[in-house]
């Protein structure tokens, strides 16, 4: 816990919740009144109070005794908390002041967590879950709104109506996933309980968590950023609970990441799934199939598809070597069979393949090409498989570059010069990923 608390950016940290913290902390072991053990129960229990603060016991002189003093001219924050008893009321109108009247974050980071989940130790959860969220989501200069436990678990969803800002503070997400995590079990029931059959219930709780995944992975990537031209305080959201809660659902709902990048995920969300979410890589028969169908899918959405696959391939192959060579075979396949579309038309200086959006379906095609065989040029380790499909896919497209290089007779100057100076764009990036996964040089 110190590491993390020094770090808490670093992708070495555990996810402290993993580890019986109630039992640890409120075992026997750290009741003795010995001075040494005293100094090392002390030191446990503030940097749980930080990181898991749900787990410290109740008799926690520091839970006991927090004194909160934001800014003065704040009544709602002059609390004294000798009893520890904090109603809903108290936590609403906390949340709500800190929410309107924008206090910096580093005031509200552990502190209206531990008040809430103090809170609920002595008031019924959906209490105080509910004047949590009312808070959230109240507005400035408008009365509180009216909203109940059972609206919230009908349309847990509403949570996202939260503010970036509210995302953002580390205390208030904290607390946002706590309830989240809490109302999607709650939901599952009353739609498995409403619904006329499981097959029903199954499709809409997927939709369901296919949409709640969406929004946390864009969080948790950054990717939202694309959408919102944020210049100041623009980075990802670092939370090991938004990516507990992210793992929860994907083990839960199989295919469901094979189905979010079929729908069409952004660049980063594929990267930040590939670092985060292991479980990505039990969807592999699923992508494999989504690869050999030429006829449902366009041949950029095969494209996208098969640089989601490879990068899963490669990071989280070693899951499974077997799996992990399949994947990476019917990815490069459909590299090797996309190349004439990266290049575009013959004779033609502009590229006229375009969606019925106006997409253009050459320049997406190149952007992804490169990316795979940027892809490649990652693999390390043993993964001897793994480098004989990427040799044998390489080889391949060296050759095609090589035979298209000589093929530019009749073409005027500059379309015969684009054209090779992508092709030489593309030679470059083979050489380099020949290089790392070996074999002979062309």
């Amino acid at each position: 816990m110190i590491f993390l608390d020094l770090f808490p950016d670093s992708p070495f940290i555990i996810n402290i919740r993993c580890f019986p913290m109630k039992e640890i902390l409120s075992s026997n072991l750290w009741i003795s009144e010995e001075c040494h053990q005293d100094n090392i129960r002390n030191q446990l229990l503030i940097l749980a109070s930080r990181h898991c603060p749900d787990s410290v016991p109740h008799d926690f002189k520091m839970r006991q005794n927090i004194d909160i003093r934001f800014v003065e001219s704040h009544h709602y924050l002059h609390l004294n908390q000798s009893s520890n008893k904090q109603s809903p009321m108290i936590v609403e109108g906390i949340i709500r002041e800190l929410v309107q009247k924008e206090i910096p974050n580093d005031f509200s980071e552990n502190l209206v967590e531990n008040i809430f989940l103090s809170s609920r130790t002595f008031y019924p959860s959906l209490e105080v879950d509910t004047a949590a969220i009312k808070a959230m989501l109240s507005k400035s200069h408008s009365p509180p709104l009216y909203l109940t436990y059972n609206e919230l678990c009908n349309d847990p969803l509403i949570l996202f109506k939260c503010k970036l800002s509210i995302w953002k503070c580390m205390g208030l997400r904290r607390i946002i996933l706590t309830i989240l995590k809490e109302l999607l079990d709650a939901n599952e029931i009353l739609v498995k309980r409403k619904s006329r059959s499981l097959q029903v219930a199954s499709e809409l709780l997927s939709a369901r968590d296919a949409l709640v995944l969406k929004c946390l992975i864009s969080l948790g990537s950054g990717s939202y950023l694309e959408n919102y031209h944020i210049e100041q305080d623009g980075k990802a959201i670092s939370c090991n609970m938004l990516v507990s809660l992210v793992r929860i659902l994907v083990t839960k709902r199989k295919g469901i990441i094979a189905f979010l990048i079929k729908q069409g995920l952004n660049q980063i969300s594929i990267d930040w799934i590939v670092e985060f979410v292991p479980e990505s890589f039990n969807d592999a028969n699923i992508f494999i199939s989504y690869l050999s169908d030429k006829k449902k899918l366009n041949v950029v959405e095969r494209l996208s598809i098969a640089d989601a696959t490879l990068r899963i391939a490669i990071g989280r192959g070693h899951q499974n070597d077997k799996i992990s060579e399949h994947l990476a075979y019917a990815a490069l396949s459909v590299l090797v069979s996309s190349f004439f579309l990266v290049l575009g038309p013959v004779g033609v200086p502009v590229n006229l393949l375009c969606e019925r959006n106006g997409r253009d379906i050459t320049q997406m095609s190149r952007m992804i090409t490169f990316r795979m065989l940027q892809a490649l040029q990652t693999i390390s380790g043993k993964k001897i498989g793994l480098k004989n499909e990427a040799r044998l896919a390489l080889s391949k497209i060296a050759g095609l570059c090589k035979s298209e290089s000589t093929n530019v007779n009749g073409l005027n100057a500059v379309t015969a010069m684009k054209r090779k100076s992508l092709l030489k764009e593309i030679w470059d990036q083979v050489l380099r990923a020949i290089n790392v996964v070996g074999g002979v040089q062309f």
